[in-house]
């Protein structure tokens, strides 16, 4: 306990020191104020100053940051972004915090609010959301251009897949920014594809030596023209589900009509994919497509 517990604690925290962990170590708040003011320490906020030595730079504007705020706040946004090297630095550092807890206003540290807690916990590392949640979370302050220059530089250095991009974008209903989002993961994915999820599909399907059509299918039907997303030979189709577009009550009655109208031609076999299958049941959905060519063929 006592200065040297708290070098150490500050050490690990990239030079990061405060009142809270001070007292921690068992140091007097007057005691720490006053040594951190004879010593002439580096104050980055109200009750955050930094080790002597210590050289500014993102990691340590990170730090000092979630130190004033406390948990739960993450880095996020442009702060995660830059730090890995995707964007400048911003102004000042960005915290994640959930949308109903208080925090007073800051004039250097800037609180990005979420109601999605739960995706926030889940897109973690560490003491920062992730590339691809925080490339969501730029959408709302990035131009469409750059955003695309970010998800492609993200891509090439695999720290974040348009997939992973994808999926959050469709799972984040009403964040600001979504649509031009959904127009950089098109442009990323466009092969012919409607949606993101039917684009990874078809390539994942050629991967494992399938044959998918190369775009939509027109199929004639008593109601009019309907497309299927990926058609396979033998009459089999594969529905993407992806929420983006499945979102609305129109949504949903627009596809049962098209449902209805294609079974009731009884020529085709239709599985549905959606994200969470895709993401997290992949092979079992490829296990469902065999079975299908398998009684197609029979």
């Amino acid at each position: 306990m006592g200065w040297n517990e708290l070098y150490r604690a500050g050490r690990a925290r990239h030079g990061v020191t405060s009142v809270r962990m001070a007292q921690r170590a068992g140091i007097p708040r007057a005691t720490y104020l006053g040594r951190v003011q004879r010593d002439g320490w580096q104050r980055r906020h109200p009750k955050v100053w930094l080790l002597p030595g210590t050289v500014r730079s993102g990691e340590v504007d990170l730090a000092a940051a979630r130190e004033e705020i406390g948990p739960p706040a993450l880095g996020a946004r442009l702060t995660v972004l830059s730090l890995s090297g995707l964007v400048r630095p911003p102004r000042r550092p960005e915290l994640l915090i959930p949308h109903r807890r208080a925090f007073r206003g800051y004039d250097d540290i800037a609180l990005v609010r979420t109601t999605f807690t739960e995706i926030a916990n889940a897109e973690t590392r560490g003491d920062r959301v992730t590339v691809a949640l925080a490339i969501v979370q730029a959408a709302a302050v990035l131009a469409q251009e750059r955003l695309l220059g970010v998800m492609i530089d993200a891509r090439q250095q695999r720290l974040a897949s348009v997939e992973q991009v994808a999926a959050l974008t469709s799972a984040m209903t009403g964040i600001p920014g979504r649509r031009a989002l959904l127009q950089v993961i098109r442009q990323l994915g466009a092969d012919g594809s409607d949606s993101m999820l039917e684009s990874m599909f078809r390539a994942e399907a050629r991967r494992r030596g399938l044959e998918p059509s190369a775009e939509p299918t027109l199929v004639a039907t008593g109601t009019g023209p309907v497309r299927l997303d990926v058609t396979f030979s033998g009459g089999i189709a594969v529905e993407c589900q992806g929420y983006a577009f499945h979102a609305t009550r129109t949504d949903l009655d627009r596809d049962a009509r098209r449902t209805n109208a294609i079974a009731l031609l009884d020529q085709w076999l239709v599985l549905d994919l959606t994200w969470d299958r895709w993401m997290h049941d992949r092979d079992a959905f490829f296990l469902d497509l065999a079975a299908a060519h398998r009684q197609r063929a029979a």
